[in-house]
């Protein structure tokens, strides 16, 4: 789990660098960059969490971790809805 997630923050860090450069320098694409980047830190954040709290309870995974790790998702991709006015995000 460490290493998907030492993996997954990887790319999420050049996603995030890259889509700073493609809208800072006005370049077709930087719309779907930054939606990627959206995902990609929505699913780097699931997995975080999901990690630490199967860390504090001694190595097992619960039901209420998953639920955790899907709130987080979840409210990361709202948030990226909110600051991007992406369509959808009034519901």
């Amino acid at each position: 789990m460490k290493k998907a997630i030492m993996i997954v923050g990887f790319i999420t860090a050049l996603a995030i660098t890259s889509a700073q450069v493609f809208k800072f320098m006005h370049l077709p694409g930087a719309g779907t960059a930054l939606y990627l980047t959206g995902l990609l830190l929505s699913v780097f954040f699931a997995l975080f969490v999901l990690d630490k709290m199967k860390e504090m309870s001694g190595g097992k995974v619960f039901a209420s971790h998953i639920a955790g790790a899907a709130s987080a998702m979840f409210t990361d991709l709202g948030i990226s809805f909110r600051i991007w006015h992406w369509p959808g995000a009034d519901i």
